[in-house]
């Protein structure tokens, strides 16, 4: 029974980190989305300066 608790403890363990892991990535991909939004913005206003 002890082992069955001990097995549970760590599956769950790894769950969080994994969860953890989850949200980390979400929010760097998020991040990079509005650098590009930000970039495409900027590229947009440069090419109307230029007459493109």
């Amino acid at each position: 029974m002890k082992k069955a608790g001990r097995e549970a403890a760590k599956a769950m363990d790894e769950l969080e980190k994994r969860r953890g892991e989850r949200e980390e990535a979400g929010e760097r991909r998020r991040r990079a989305e509005e650098k590009l939004a930000q970039c495409n913005a900027s590229w947009k206003l440069f090419k109307g300066k230029l007459g493109w």
